[in-house]
């Protein structure tokens, strides 16, 4: 039995390594706003003077949309925008946004992490954030699935004996302690077995997270933005 939980624990090592490595490669195209007035104007096309079509706020995600490139058989056709400008889309909203009012999430710092069967740790001398790992209720969870969406299952979400669920993320920090239980958040988030933190300018925490229990590695990939102790975005990765 100590052989399996060795072999076990050495598999979910080298599992936790690669999708940390294509979390680093996908975080590239992850923005935060990094602009004195709190926000940066989305515009319909990469010039100053194009109609604004939205805009992104402080302690919110966006991601690179790489349709807004062009493509040849030798990759991304290279224009004299892209040095300034960045395709990006924001809920609902495509457009571009000057380069120099961003910060790329993978330059904030990254806390620590450890790992059991039902806690996912992240944490630094200042802060620490927990992600405590329930059995799936089948009474309960199943009646509230009315007003929520369950991930994790299948690519497809398709439900069947799921055996996990994210019951809740504590954290600890300047503001104090702060639970966030299943029923505040917008999804219910299966099997959740990959966490990672990262620190903003501000002290705001990027809670970035991994899960499933389909046939694919990863069935989905989330953020959630805590400043303040208030959830400031719940959003599912693009490139889930």
């Amino acid at each position: 039995m100590k052989k399996i939980k060795m072999y076990l624990a050495t598999i979910c090592v080298c599992i936790g390594a690669i999708v940390n490595l294509k979390a680093q490669a996908e975080n590239e195209g992850i923005f935060i706003i990094n602009d004195k007035d709190g926000y940066t104007n989305i515009r319909e096309s990469p010039d100053g003077k194009a109609k604004i079509i939205g805009k992104a706020y402080k302690h919110q995600l966006l991601f690179r949309d790489d349709d807004g490139y062009e493509y040849d058989e030798d990759g991304v056709i290279e224009y004299e925008w892209q040095k300034n400008w960045i395709p990006v889309y924001n809920n609902s909203v495509r457009g571009y946004i000057y380069k120099k009012n961003t910060l790329g999430i993978s330059k904030l710092s990254s806390l620590d992490r450890g790992f059991s069967d039902t806690i996912i740790r992240a944490y630094n001398d200042s802060v620490e954030v927990i992600m405590k790992i329930v059995a799936f209720d089948p009474i309960i969870d199943k009646k509230r699935l009315t007003d929520k969406k369950i991930l994790g299952e299948s690519t497809h979400n398709v439900i069947s004996d799921p055996n996990t669920i994210l019951g809740e993320i504590e954290i600890n920090y300047k503001w104090g302690k702060t639970i966030i239980t299943k029923h505040k958040l917008q999804n219910y988030y299966l099997a959740v077995w990959w966490m990672e933190v990262s620190i903003g300018q501000d002290g705001e925490l990027y809670i970035h997270f991994a899960g499933g229990q389909g046939r694919n590695n990863i069935s989905y990939d989330a953020w959630i933005v805590i400043f303040n102790a208030k959830i400031v975005q719940e959003i599912l990765s693009p490139f889930t």
